[in-house]
């Protein structure tokens, strides 16, 4: 066998470490069989034996090489890197030259020599299946474009079903990491007389909660959740809430129950600043039934962080963010 008509293709030749020993016919040792070769660079290594020369086949089928061939000499291992390509497999032959009068089972006669071989198949370690690229910003389009479409709540003044029902009709083109189809969840009610203040726990639920401030904290304790709250907006996140109905001087200390509600809006943008007015959408609660969007007047006040904070610091107020989450696909 001519060494020199052998084609290196797929495979570049690192390093080859040289031993020999008594004659016998070489076998790959290692890795293992029944092991699946690294990828890009692995280490092949057989059994030493009394060889004039090695070589070694590698092809996509049993004694092919059309993946890589070539000489290693008298060496017992070679450090070779895929260079191209990645099959599922491939076949390995080793060749050895070694001196006549042993008894080899797969052997060509070749003067004073014997040219032996064995053959090894190994799997080659495979990537991980590609994930699909999460549809969360087209889902957020898709639901704020909706919204915007409509131009009027659901019902008068029904903020919550508003964006529910919007959000539930978008989402039909895509589905969640589980195959559901997503959806935004049911409020919870409470035991105390306001409600509302956030959304059920659900299978289906397309959202997860980023921050909330509860409504047993204090009013300072609250405003500086608030803020911190507030920071985190992202476009298409959806704010859950309770606050005071007016923004009169007794926000902070009102008892009555019936002077505070629930309300829901879908932020339009970023957080931008402390102190320009929030981008949202929303049916409003002015019993008219008309939706608004963009940075929105209620009671003729523009609704900024430092408003938010006032309405909802109060004594009954609470909120929580929701946001859609990223593990949710087109179908």
């Amino acid at each position: 066998m001519k060494t020199q008509h052998l084609r290196t293709l797929a495979l570049s030749l690192i390093s080859v470490s040289i031993t020999s020993s008594a004659l016998s016919q070489s076998t790959i040792t290692s890795p293992p069989l029944g092991s699946r070769l690294a990828f890009p660079a692995f280490t092949l290594s057989w059994r030493p034996v009394n060889a004039a020369e090695h070589v070694l086949y590698i092809g996509s089928r049993q004694g092919q090489y059309d993946i890589y061939a070539a000489s290693l000499g008298t060496g017992t291992s070679a450090s070779l890197t895929w260079s191209q390509g990645r099959p599922a497999g491939c076949w390995f032959r080793l060749w050895s030259k070694v001196p006549q009068g042993g008894s080899f089972s797969n052997s060509t006669p070749n003067g004073l020599f014997t040219w032996v071989f064995s053959d090894a198949y190994y799997a080659l370690v495979q990537p991980p299946p590609a994930q699909p690229q999460s549809a969360q910003p087209a889902l957020v389009n898709a639901f704020l474009n909706a919204a915007a479409a409509k131009g009027v709540g659901a019902y008068v003044g029904e903020c919550k079903g508003f964006l529910k029902t919007t959000f539930d009709q978008a989402a039909w083109g895509f589905r969640l990491s589980t195959g559901r189809y997503p959806v935004m969840p049911f409020n919870v009610r409470n035991d105390i007389s306001v409600v509302n203040w956030q959304w059920l726990d659900s299978s289906d639920s397309a959202f997860i909660k980023v921050a909330e401030v509860l409504p047993t904290l204090t009013t300072e304790q609250k405003r500086v959740a608030l803020m911190a709250l507030l920071r985190q907006v992202q476009r298409g996140d959806v704010l859950q809430m309770v606050w005071r109905r007016s923004t009169s001087a007794q926000d902070q200390t009102g008892a009555n129950a019936s002077e505070y509600g629930p309300h829901t809006f879908a932020f339009l943008s970023n957080y931008q600043s402390d102190t320009a007015a929030m981008s949202w959408i929303h049916s409003n609660m002015r019993g008219d039934g008309k939706m608004e969007m963009g940075s929105t007047w209620w009671w003729n006040i523009a609704q900024t962080p430092d408003t938010l904070i006032v309405r909802i610091a109060a004594r009954f107020g609470g909120c929580t963010l929701y946001r859609v989450r990223s593990d949710v696909f087109t179908r």
